[in-house]
């Protein structure tokens, strides 16, 4: 797996741009442990909570593949006496083994260090890495120089090499920086990620490559290439560092929809089918929609396609054909759950030979309540065969609307599927009822029999509930997602002279030539010109040249990445821009507290704060788009926040 390396510069209300709570099937969890009761909460991208205690309060949880069997659970570093205990599931119960390795009072990393698929550890000392690849008293490996005191030390693969390398978070000034070797040095990337106070994370929340998350109160954040996005987390107290990949289900729920053409459907129409796929999709859950069939009748193609078309539906079958055909593909197709909508057919159609008439909607003189029951239990029982624990979701037909046909044939059909629920149901495999009566109404039908797409919208949410009933439920509930503050979160700090020395060395070491060459040599000309100014009060600017000069360097580095593409070159535009954004908000801070302050000016200096807000907010939205324009709109916030202060404090 990869890092998803060339992240924005997540700071201040940039979070506000978050794209809503969403969720993957498959990924990384993340794992909370609660220093104080020594209960562990694990997360599933898809919702799935478990909850359980291990260790000891004070303990510093990991969680890695310590057998090297492919799944991630739990371990503790104890720093009272430097002892390692781990365990191979993600259960209460003691250590499966348990080690010596550093010293009271260092801080573990867990990773695959050498690629071989098993998870070891590394201590952080002082500013040294002391890595070993056996789970067992000894000496360290290797040691190598990386990494300050106080700062987090997490893994992940930043290069996609297979091995996992170390990076730190600084939760004080939420810098994140990595190398992408075990190997002293300068840091690969260095950026900043979330605000002070959040806890890093990296794993793969779904999208099949690392990516950088920030866990703050019981809320993830992660970055995809379409954005920020979120999810709520169970537990509370330490997030859990590190790659903990597993899944709770074994794969994917396989779901087979059954019926005639109510559930096959006709081209052009959307099927209840989409629905439930998008719904259960969008929710997080794994879906598998399985059967020896896909798609819509007549080879025709459904409104949208994109969703799973696989299905067990033939239009215009009665109930004994169903039931036929499914017992002649039940070795091959074994759903843990099967939607049941069957029945429509038995009630009219082409009367048998030598019956008078040939409308096709008359009614079927060869109909049977008692034969449709018994139709449906061999249904069942051919579920049943191929997989003894299915559980269906068995549904009343939706009306039609040909006369007495319909407005009899129906309602007997409904009372007789209803009966059957008891009947069938067994704890081994569960026959769920899901009553359509007044779901769909005579007005969602496009012909008389064929539901429209608001019709078919209503089915699927319907049999949405019944499946989520069915699928095994959350052991412990999920929080309420905290808001995310408004107008602007925490602040964060801004780096100041510091960081504008660091990103003059970085610059100092680019050497490309031709017009991209020209633009770095205007940009480290701007920066330097930011550093050595006279307006710095400690490391917050003070003279609106300061901004105008990081501003400057940002225009020059996107013109430089336009005709040569450089890591370096990205990272400091990236650190630019983070720095111009603190430092928006730290004025705007100050701003705001020469307000509360404030005896003359007041209305004007509102009037320029509000104003710096709403070109702070353009900023933020710009980022993903262009460089200088979110560097310019950075720039005018502060400036109007500079102003702001001045009329409040009356000068």
């Amino acid at each position: 797996m990869r890092w998803f390396r060339y992240a924005l510069v997540i700071a201040g209300v940039m979070w506000m741009a978050s794209a809503g709570p969403a969720a993957a099937a498959e990924g990384d969890a993340v794992g909370m442990f609660d220093p104080n009761t020594g209960i562990w909460t694990l997360t599933l991208p898809n919702g799935d909570s478990s909850s359980f205690y291990y260790g000891n309060p004070g303990d510093v949880p990991m969680m890695g593949d310590w057998d090297c069997q492919g799944g991630a659970t739990v371990g503790m570093y104890r720093p009272s006496n430097g002892f390692v205990y781990v365990r191979n599931t993600n259960d209460f119960g003691v250590a499966d083994y348990d080690f010596f390795y550093g010293n009271p009072g260092d801080v573990p990393v867990a990773g695959d260090w050498n690629g071989d698929g098993c998870t070891t550890l590394a201590i952080h000392r002082a500013g040294s890495l002391y890595v070993s690849n056996r789970l067992e008293t000894g000496f360290a490996d290797f040691v190598f120089s990386f990494g300050q005191p106080g700062h987090r030390p997490f893994s992940a693969d930043f290069n996609g090499d297979g091995k996992d390398s170390i990076g730190f978070f600084d939760p004080t000034t939420a810098r994140v920086y990595w190398r992408d070797t075990l190997t002293a040095g300068q840091p690969t990337v260095s950026t900043f990620l979330g605000i002070p106070g959040d806890q890093l994370v990296a794993g793969d929340w779904g999208q099949g490559f690392d990516s950088n998350a920030v866990v703050r109160g019981n809320i993830l954040y992660f970055e995809t290439p379409q954005g920020i996005q979120e999810f709520a987390i169970g537990g509370k107290g330490t997030a859990v560092n590190g790659k903990l990949s597993f899944t709770t289900s074994g794969g994917p729920i396989t779901i087979m929809p059954v019926g005639d053409s109510i559930t096959e459907g006709n081209p052009g129409e959307y099927t209840y089918r989409f629905f439930l796929y998008r719904e259960l999709v969008a929710s997080g859950y794994a879906i598998d929609m399985i059967g020896s069939r896909s798609g819509v009748c007549c080879d025709g193609s459904p409104a949208d396609p994109n969703f799973d078309q696989d299905h067990q539906a033939w239009s215009g079958a009665t109930s004994d054909e169903i039931a036929a055909r499914v017992s002649e593909t039940e070795a091959i197709y074994r759903p843990e759950i099967a939607i049941l909508h069957v029945g429509t057919n038995d009630i009219w159609g082409p009367p048998p030979p030598g019956v008078p008439g040939d409308d096709p909607n008359s009614p079927n003189t060869n109909y049977d309540i008692n034969a449709s029951r018994a139709n449906m239990g061999d249904l069942i029982a051919s579920l049943r065969r191929s997989n003894p624990d299915v559980d269906i979701v068995l549904s009343t037909l939706i009306p039609c609307d040909f006369g007495l046909v319909c407005s009899e044939r129906i309602p007997e059909l409904n009372q007789m599927i209803r009966s059957l629920v008891k009947q069938q149901s067994s704890d081994r495999s569960q026959i769920v009822l899901v009553d359509l009566d007044g779901v769909v109404g005579l007005n969602d039908l496009v012909d008389g029999v064929h539901p429209g797409r608001d019709g078919q919208a209503a089915m699927a949410r319907a049999y949405d509930q019944a499946v989520r009933g069915l699928v095994t439920a959350r052991s412990v509930p999920l929080p309420d997602p905290i808001p995310l503050p408004d107008p602007l979160p925490p602040r964060p700090l801004p780096g100041g002279p510091p960081l504008l020395s660091e990103v003059l060395d970085a610059l100092d070491g680019v050497d490309i030539g031709g017009r991209a060459g020209r633009h770095v040599d205007e940009a480290r000309t701007a920066v330097n010109t930011a550093l050595h100014h006279g307006g710095w009060d400690l490391n917050r600017a003070t003279e609106p040249s300061i901004l105008a000069n990081m501003a400057e360097a940002v225009v020059q580095l996107e013109q430089a990445l336009k005709r040569h593409h450089s890591q370096t070159l990205e990272s400091v535009e990236g650190r630019l821009l983070g720095e111009m954004q603190a430092q928006a908000v730290d004025q705007m801070a100050r701003a705001t507290e020469a307000l509360d302050r404030c005896s003359a000016s007041c209305e004007i200096a509102a009037d320029a704060l509000k104003a710096a807000e709403d070109a702070y907010r353009a900023g933020v939205d710009a980022l993903s788009k262009s460089s200088s324009a979110a560097a310019g709109w950075f720039e005018r916030a502060w400036d109007l926040a500079n102003r702001a202060e001045h009329h409040a404090a009356g000068s």
